[in-house]
Parts: structure tokens; sequence; C-alpha cells
């Protein structure tokens, strides 16, 4: 297991979970558009990345903030099936969880909490695609559930644990707040992990 040293829970919400488009914070939930930097709203942040080791490079596929009362709107609208498996599959398969020891010394580096895949220990550096999720109150980032990345095999392994109905759930999210091409959906979808 990593050990990443921490002596607080709030840190501000650094670059790397700041909106790539408009190079600020995220603002509004992207179902109900709730304002998310008043107090005491929690909310998550979704990022799906491409990533080009031969040109050094990197591209957002998709980001979002989502307040946690569409969070768990969303939930139930996934099959007890789909859950059910998903749960399973975290449950049988994560091997790296931070564990958090307190100094003063530092301000944790947020890289350090996504640099491996949260189920395959994969490096970030070694993958094509993976996504990256943070949970926040208002302006911070909350490291008591700590930010993960997970890889382009975890997504394709979750994908194929949805139920046909929870697919098309993602797809018409996806469709209704991305606009994407329908032939593009299926392949969008599996990056799309709302756990």
């Amino acid at each position: 297991m990593r050990v990443i040293i921490v002596d607080f829970k709030l840190i501000d919400i650094p670059k790397l979970f700041q909106s790539y488009k408009d190079e600020k914070l995220f603002e509004h939930c992207i179902s109900c558009n709730k304002y998310l930097l008043q107090d005491d709203t929690h909310y998550i942040i979704e990022k799906a990345i491409r990533n080009y080791p031969n040109l050094n490079s990197k591209d957002v596929i998709f980001e979002y903030a989502m307040c946690f009362d569409c969070v768990e709107k969303m939930r139930e609208e996934i099959s007890e099936e789909s859950m059910n498996n998903i749960n399973k599959y975290f449950n049988e398969n994560v091997i790296s969880i931070p564990i958090f020891v307190s100094t003063q010394e530092i301000v944790p580096d947020i890289n350090k909490y996504i640099e491996k895949c949260l189920v395959t220990g994969e490096s970030i550096t070694t993958l094509n695609e993976y996504v990256i999720q943070a949970y926040c109150i208002s302006d911070k980032l909350d490291l008591t559930f700590f930010p993960y990345m997970i890889s382009e095999k975890v997504m394709n392994d979750i994908t194929n644990l949805l139920s046909n109905k929870t697919l098309d759930f993602l797809n018409g999210f996806m469709d209704k707040h991305f606009g994407y091409p329908p032939e593009l959906n299926d392949i969008l979808t599996r990056r799309l992990i709302l756990i």
C-alpha cells in the first residue's frame, strides 16, 4: 500500500481538477446547474483523459462536476444488478489505497494520489486512457475521500458488468450533456464511472 502524508482533510482544488476548458474551478452541476462554490456543497469532479506518451501530450475527452444530490439520483437509475456487480468488482480488486499519516511539513502532491490505477496498479504514465475523480466541498478538495485514477482496462471491465438498462441510461446521459454522435456513445459510456 502507498503511504500519503497529510495533516488536513481539505485543500485548495488543484489545477488538475479544475476545468480544462475554462481554466478555472467548476462552478455548476452538470445536471441541475446548482452553484457548487457555496458553503457546504458536496460534489464530484470526473475527467476522462487520453494520453499521448510519444508526444508528451494529453487531451481531456470529457469533464464535469456533479452535486452529490444528482450523483445519488444517477445511482438510483443504475440497475441493482449493475450496482452489485460494480461493488463486487471493486471490493475484490482494489489494490492501491493510500494510508494517511499526519505531519505538518508538507502540502500533499495530488499527483501521488492518482499516479497508479486504483485496481491494476498501472502507472498513469503508461496508460493510453484513464479516468480521474475527486470529491469536493465548495472550493476545496476533500482528502477524506481520496482522489483516484482508474485505467482503460478497468473502464472496460466495469462496462462489461453493466446491464443493458444501465448502459442505455449512461448513453442518454452522455448524449444529453456532451452531444456526441450516437456511434461514439458506447465508446464514451465506458469512461463514465459514477461510483
